[in-house]
């Protein structure tokens, strides 16, 4: 009989592009197992596990959507900080959520919480469980104390049992530098009029594109009465602008190698947290010492030669060689790993984990859309999940062991 220390609920939280439970998207395609019996949520649930995947910004930073989960456990309205929100250049709150663990803390079932974070859900748990650790002292300097959010302060890591990276964009990807500023500049507005587009309508429940902050379309919530008028023109140039003026709050500058290693160089490690970075490799070695993908999935076959080969276009502060070249189709292997900064072990079938480092993990092999199960059977895909789970059942509370 297995020794399970706890049965801690557990968030799953979506990458770059990605949608959760709120988005109407996931009755139909769900970002966990996308289609049919492959949903993962109702597999884990039917394990006895308590499982929450919240809707957060999908091209929103780190940190707003670190500010969205702080929101979507205790309840409330997001507060992005008084800071934070005057120097990007957006609204200062957002939605309002219910709260899905508003006991989290006060009650033996809902001691701690696990989060799991795949690919810009890794930055994103990161960034959670720093400020939950650490805080933010440009908020704490800035704002009220009367005003300040709970989440800004700090000394709240030990309501975190485990925090898990699922190929997650930890250390960056060359692949942010293959495309110039202009072209993401176009890209960002074409999706980003689709929200304008949408504007009050019964289609903006099926997929927020949760850039409301910026007065870029309206909160699903927010359509009463089934009207459907997309927003000025006139409104949305306005709202772009202050999108693209805040260039280091937007996700697809966050991927960058440079952004990466900035944000690690200020985060730390939370004592009382267990780290793990759990990496994907899918791809060989060529002769000339590039890497070649293994899989002809065009959704990552193609970034997959190109992140084996490329050379980055600006200095980004590592001495980068042909380490950085395995890959998912989407980030390295190198990227995946633990914050390069920071301590970590390179785990076995026999290591003895311990709160406050982070475990590389033994490289799977697959592809970047692995953990959503698009590239595994069902039960390989539920195995994966499964050990996961288990494992976070088996760890005792970091101040058990401290």
């Amino acid at each position: 009989m297995n020794d399970y220390k706890n049965n801690y609920p557990s968030i799953l939280v979506h990458g770059f592009a990605g949608w959760g439970e709120e988005d109407g998207m996931s009755k139909y395609f769900n970002y966990w197992g996308m289609f049919g019996s492959r949903r993962l949520i109702p597999h884990l649930r039917g394990e006895g596990y308590e499982v929450y995947y919240p809707s957060l910004g999908p091209f929103c930073s780190a940190w707003d959507r670190a500010c969205e989960i702080y929101a979507y456990i205790f309840g409330g309205t997001v507060d992005y900080g008084k800071v934070h929100s005057q120097k990007y250049n957006h609204k200062r709150f957002g939605r309002h959520y219910d709260g899905v663990l508003k006991d989290l803390g006060k009650t033996e079932a809902h001691k701690k919480v696990n989060l799991y974070g795949h690919s810009f859900g890794g930055p994103t748990v990161k960034a959670f469980v720093d400020l939950m650790n650490n805080g933010w002292q440009e908020e704490i300097d800035g704002t009220d104390p009367e005003d300040l959010s709970p989440l800004f302060k700090g000394g709240m890591s030990h309501l975190i049992h485990t925090a898990v990276t699922l190929s997650g964009v930890n250390n960056g990807t060359i692949l942010d530098q293959c495309f110039n500023d202009k072209s993401m500049h176009i890209v960002e507005k074409v999706i980003l009029k689709g929200t304008s587009l949408l504007g009050y309508s019964e289609y903006n429940w099926f997929f927020d594109l949760g850039q409301q902050q910026f007065d870029l379309g309206h909160y699903p919530e927010e359509n009463h009465h089934g009207e459907t008028h997309p927003q000025s023109k006139e409104d949305f140039e306005k709202g772009f602008q202050r999108y693209a003026s805040s260039k280091m709050d937007r996700s697809n500058w966050e991927m960058d190698i440079i952004w990466c290693k900035w944000m690690n160089d200020r985060q730390g490690v939370a004592k009382d947290v267990y780290y793990f970075a759990e990496r994907t490799n899918n791809g060989h070695p060529v002769e000339d010492g590039t890497y070649r993908s293994n899989t002809h999935n065009p959704i990552t076959f193609f970034t997959g030669n190109i992140i084996g080969k490329k050379q980055p276009v600006r200095d980004t502060g590592y001495e980068y060689g042909p380490e950085w070249y395995p890959n998912d189709g989407y980030v390295p292997v190198i990227g995946q790993s633990a914050p390069l900064n920071q301590p970590a072990i390179e785990a076995g079938p026999n290591t003895e984990f311990k709160p406050g480092i982070w475990y590389n993990m033994p490289v799977r092999n697959g592809d970047h859309i692995m953990w959503n199960g698009m590239s595994r059977n069902k039960w390989e895909f539920f195995a994966i999940f499964d050990k996961m789970f288990e494992r976070a059942r088996m760890l005792p509370d970091a101040e058990d062991v401290l």
